[in-house]
């Protein structure tokens, strides 16, 4: 699932700038948020796929948004959009666009900045 792999590839990107506890914070509230919306979202979190200590649990984070009622496209898209507006309050939309393209650039090719601008 499309969602759960750019998580998993942005947390120790983001564990840099907030450190492991805050980017696991991060993913926890985004789920919590997003199953506002979706209420699906909160089995990621009632089935320990986000325990607040140890590894994280990828599989039943893809099963979740495997599962759900939209397409999982959309459901992956509204996780990490929550996720990285959830960090941009944090640390700035700036640093934000510097961080994904700086360390994911196959993911993020150009800085936001860059095509807005």
């Amino acid at each position: 699932m499309i969602g759960a792999r750019v998580c998993e590839l942005l947390l120790p990107c983001v564990a840099r700038y907030v450190g492991v506890t805050g980017a696991r914070a991060l993913l926890d509230r985004s789920l919590v948020i997003s199953a506002r919306e979706r209420p699906w979202f909160s089995g990621a979190l009632s089935s320990g796929a986000l325990p607040s200590t140890g590894p994280l649990d990828w599989e039943s984070l893809r099963a979740c948004l495997e599962k759900n009622e939209e397409s999982p496209f959309e459901a992956s898209t509204a996780l990490i959009a929550s996720f990285l507006t959830l960090l941009a309050s944090l640390v700035g939309a700036g640093l934000v666009d510097q961080i994904l393209h700086a360390h994911q650039p196959d993911l993020f090719p150009f800085a936001i900045s860059e095509k807005n601008g």
